[in-house]
């Protein structure tokens, strides 16, 4: 295994005024990676200690198992006809082998003959989608609920003797129920939590039931959900409440408690960043929250005795939006394998550990917030060499907007001076601070937006008073860069050059053939090239291709020298079918059209063809663009 910051060697110290906690969790990348990238897999801890990745969604060889060695140094495929589908879900069973369903006969993996057979007999349903799969303290498997082929809930319930190999028992819960949870209470009943019972927003629940094996029957909880969840996350805690996490619609950073005494769901902490589809992992009083949201890779870790959540000190490395597995392999070490960065088709063949280990003086826990505020509040980040203060760098207009956890930052290249302004530091370190009425919320989101790139981790200290906040919130930004002299000795930041944009947005209220036209005649008159860039402001993709040429020297260079740039609308709101028609079809957005000083295409391809590495090709992209 290799540590990040051996390479970047880049440390963040966030700080915050609360308790002390006792336990961090550490993360570390493996040196092995998948042969291809997979998400919407599963993921199981087989007999001997090696890890199945179980279907999902791949570059290719969807349908063979992957072995992932007991060590994590290697990975072996299995099963050119094992034929697991991509929306199969899938667990470890007590015996050590693996179970995998998609409906009808379920699949085992024998990891002791490494083969395929499949159970005696049959799920109630042909076929069911991601259907939710719970290990009992009996030994049996409770399977229910999914989507059928046509994205309707189902409402079946069985289960499954893994010792006679068949499903002993069958029936229907109370409501159709998909992307719900089943948790085992401690008295071995199991409480089914949310869902949706069709395709839709408006089919989302904010229902319970509580389903008892012994006789099968399922019961409606007369009490709501405090809110509608589906795409949430369900787990035990050890004083008998159910914690449940995230969901796909609604209030996504509201959290509850489910109490079987009271048979009641009652407030608890809130999630500093809203997730949908989080994986939890429970250990020693403590739960960790992983993934769920956009390029987020701060782990949220929930403490049962004080009911409230902290920042975990070591970020993932890697975003893990959705599709990604979590896999315990003992009390102390879990293993994160794949998943999807954001809302793109990025996704990952990466492994990372998570790893428990003893604190170190001075972390601390920041205390709970139920609610975050919509205002703007001054924040600082300091870069150090061996002690010594190199910069300080303020953020401005930090706010959240629209109810929604996420910043917008002020127009400033402040990836470029995370990344870049540490470069020439033999021992650097990051230390981002906040005002002391900085919402817990707005902490998280703020590490979001500024840890995607370098931060790794983050180290717990006292909060700002209101002098340094507002000395460091008027510090000009200008001042903080640093001077030619150390450019020229370094090279750390290369200023981006100004692109010559015809418009700055997709706009749908414009009338794109009219602003091609305008765009041809500059050209003409100037002798310059024409970059046509179609997509939306709704597509992350998209911003991540601005966000791209705009940052990258040697592409904005040849950008300004060369060409004049429009961004056209395709969307629902607008297609822009007229305009399209005059050019190559598209092949994914956002595309990109290269006209020369006459007018003519030259080049026609979707940016998501030069992606590389989480970025893009920039070699690639200079040769064309320098055609």
């Amino acid at each position: 295994m290799k540590r990040y910051g051996e390479v970047i060697g880049v440390v963040c110290l966030l700080m915050l005024a609360c308790e002390a906690f006792s336990d961090g969790y550490y993360v570390d990348e493996a040196a092995v990676k998948l042969p291809v990238e997979r998400f919407r897999h599963d993921a199981a801890l087989l007999g001997d200690g090696t890890v199945a990745i179980l279907g999902g969604f791949a570059a290719s060889n969807r349908e063979n198992i992957l072995l992932i060695s007991k060590d994590l140094s290697s990975v072996e495929k299995y099963g050119d006809d094992a034929n697991l589908h991509q929306d199969s879900s899938g667990i470890a069973l007590p015996n050590g082998n693996a179970m995998v369903l998609t409906g009808g006969p379920g699949y085992i993996f024998d990891y002791k003959e490494k083969r395929i057979r499949l159970t005696e007999n049959s799920l109630p349903v042909e076929y069911a989608r991601w259907p939710t799969i719970t290990l009992l303290s009996s030994g049996l498997v409770f399977v229910s609920g999914g989507d059928s082929a046509d994205f309707q809930a189902l409402a079946y319930w069985a289960l499954y003797d893994p010792e006679l190999n068949r499903f002993v028992k069958t029936g229907d819960m109370f409501q159709r129920r998909s992307k719900h949870t089943a948790t085992e209470l401690q008295d071995g009943r199991v409480l089914i939590a949310g869902g949706s019972s069709h395709k839709g927003q408006d089919g989302y629940r904010d229902s319970a039931e509580i389903f008892d094996p012994k006789t099968g029957k399922s019961t409606l909880l007369s009490a709501k959900m405090l809110t509608v969840r589906a795409g949430h996350a369900a787990v035990l805690l050890d004083n008998g409440k159910v914690l449940l996490v995230g969901s796909v619609y609604g209030d996504r950073q509201r959290c509850e408690l489910f109490d079987p005494r009271s048979k009641r769901f009652i407030e608890t902490g809130s999630l500093g960043q809203g997730r949908s589809f989080p994986v939890l992992w429970k250990r020693e009083g403590e739960v960790l929250v992983v993934g769920g949201a956009s390029l987020s890779r701060v782990i949220e870790v929930y403490d049962e005795e004080q009911e409230c959540f902290f920042i975990n000190h070591d970020l993932l490395h890697y975003p893990r939006f959705s599709g990604f597995s979590l896999t315990p392999l003992n009390s102390d070490m879990a293993l994160v394998v794949g998943g999807r960065a954001d809302f793109g088709d990025r996704s990952w063949n990466k492994l990372e550990t998570i790893s428990a280990r003893h604190a170190l003086d001075g972390w601390k826990k920041p205390p709970t917030s139920k609610r975050s505020s919509n205002r703007n509040v001054g924040a600082v980040i300091r870069v150090f060499q061996d002690g010594e203060l190199r910069r300080e760098i303020p953020v401005k207009e930090c706010a959240l907007v629209k109810g929604d956890a996420c910043f917008h930052l002020e127009k400033y290249p402040l990836y470029v001076l995370l990344t870049d302004a540490v470069a020439d530091c033999v021992s650097p370190r990051l230390e981002v601070a906040f005002a002391k009425d900085y919402s817990y919320a707005e902490r998280v989101n703020l590490l979001n937006t500024v840890g995607f790139g370098d931060i790794r981790e983050i180290r717990m200290a006292p909060d700002l008073s209101s002098t340094e906040a507002l000395r460091w919130k008027s510090v000009k930004i200008d001042s903080l860069l640093p001077t030619a002299e150390e450019l020229a000795s370094t090279n750390s930041i290369v200023a981006a050059a100004k692109l010559r944009y015809f418009n700055t947005g997709y706009e749908a209220e414009r009338d794109a053939l009219k602003d091609l036209e305008a765009v041809k005649d500059i050209a003409s008159q100037d002798g310059l090239h024409s970059l046509i860039v179609v997509g939306g402001r709704w597509n992350m993709a998209c911003r991540k291709f601005t966000d791209y040429i705009e940052d990258s020297p040697s592409v904005s260079k040849v950008l300004s020298d060369r060409y004049i740039i429009l961004k056209v609308i395709a969307s629902p709101e607008k297609r822009n079918k007229e305009f399209l028609s005059e050019f190559p079809k598209l092949q994914g957005i956002p595309h990109v059209f290269i006209l020369d000083e006459n007018g003519e295409v030259k080049h026609s391809f979707a940016a998501k063809a030069l992606e590389a590495n989480g970025s893009y090709d920039t070699k690639k992209l200079l040769t064309v663009l320098s055609e």
